[in-house]
């Protein structure tokens, strides 16, 4: 199975449409179409499509056989859904790089990092502004 078709197959089994996941992952509905029809094999948002899809970024782009994320195992954590969110949202404000954007590899330690310090129990209290404040301070933008 490709990108697209993992793409496809989890957004059907969830329910979705492409709209939907487009809303969810904050990739626009047209990308999200590229993938699933294979007019495009590769996107710089797929940290945000994995969350978004409860997998691994490894395993949707086909790097490992392992599907569970495990950022999101415990669902019910409202501080773990926080920072899943929030790492997200800081990711996708990044400015793309010279290359077309930031490597599979990159996006998944900086996605660790953000994720890291939004869960430290000092920041647990901070608003969602805050923490992104925070993160560009402390992470910046690589």
């Amino acid at each position: 199975m490709n990108l697209g078709q993992r793409i496809k197959w989890l957004r059907r089994e969830k329910g979705l449409t492409q709209k939907d996941l487009a809303m969810i992952s904050g990739v626009c509905q047209q990308m999200i179409s590229k993938l699933e029809t294979g007019r495009s094999e590769h996107t710089g948002d797929i940290v945000k499509l994995a969350c978004a899809l409860g997998v691994s970024a490894l395993w949707l782009e086909g790097l490992s056989e392992n599907p569970t994320h495990e950022v999101i195992k415990k669902t019910g954590d409202q501080l773990q859904h926080k920072a899943v969110q929030i790492s997200i949202e800081f990711l996708g404000k990044m400015p793309a790089a010279p290359t077309g954007g930031l490597s599979l590899r990159k996006q998944a330690v900086l996605f660790r990092q953000c994720y890291e310090m939004c869960t430290r129990p000092e920041n647990k209290t901070l608003s969602k502004q805050q923490l992104l404040g925070r993160l560009k301070r402390e992470i910046g933008y690589q």
